[in-house]
C-alpha cells in the first residue's frame, strides 16, 4: 500500500471523463458503478439525483419484513430508476476537500459520493470508495483522511 495525494485523484478521474455509464449495481450497502473499464464502488453516502429529485440513496438499503436482504428500498430504487440513469455520459467529475465525488452526467443524472466517517466516531480509518480498472491494476482507495493505492 502507497499514500498518495488527491493530485492523483484527480488525474484519474479527468481520464473517465466522457466515459458511459455501462452498469449500477449494489451489494448490501455498497453501490457499485462503471464506467468503460473502471469500476467505482462506493462504501459511504452515495446517492443519485436526477432533476432535483433523489432517486436512490446507499441510505435506502432498509430490510423488509421477509427477512430477504435483497428485498429493500436501495435494490427496489436501482431497479426502478436504472433506465434513467445508466448510458450517461460523464461531463464533470468534481472532488471535494474531503475527496466528496459529484459525478455530472449528460442525461441530468448527478451522483454523489461523500466521506462520512469522521474520527469522533471512527477509531480507524474507514474506506470510503475504490476506483479500479476492470482488467487488473492498482485500486486507489479512498479512506476518511488519506487515500493509497493498494
Amino acid at each position: 500500500m502507497k499514500q498518495i495525494d488527491s493530485s492523483l485523484l484527480k488525474q484519474i478521474f479527468a481520464r473517465i471523463v466522457g466515459a458511459r455509464l455501462e452498469s449500477l449495481s449494489c451489494a448490501c450497502k455498497m453501490m457499485m458503478f462503471t464506467f468503460g473499464d473502471c469500476a467505482i464502488h462506493v462504501q459511504s453516502l452515495a446517492r443519485i439525483i436526477k432533476d432535483g429529485e433523489i432517486l436512490v440513496t446507499t441510505r435506502d438499503y432498509r430490510l423488509c419484513d421477509d427477512g430477504d436482504e435483497n428485498n429493500n428500498d436501495e435494490f427496489f430504487n436501482i431497479e426502478k430508476f436504472k433506465n434513467q440513469i445508466v448510458g450517461g455520459k460523464i461531463l464533470s467529475v468534481d472532488i471535494g476537500v474531503a475527496n466528496d465525488l459529484k459525478i455530472s452526467l449528460d442525461n441530468g443524472i448527478l451522483i454523489e459520493i461523500f466521506n462520512q466517517n469522521g474520527y469522533v466516531h471512527f477509531a480507524d480509518e474507514q474506506e470510503q470508495y475504490r476506483i479500479f480498472s476492470v482488467t487488473g491494476g492498482d485500486h486507489i482507495v479512498v479512506y476518511n483522511k488519506h487515500i493509497e493505492a493498494v
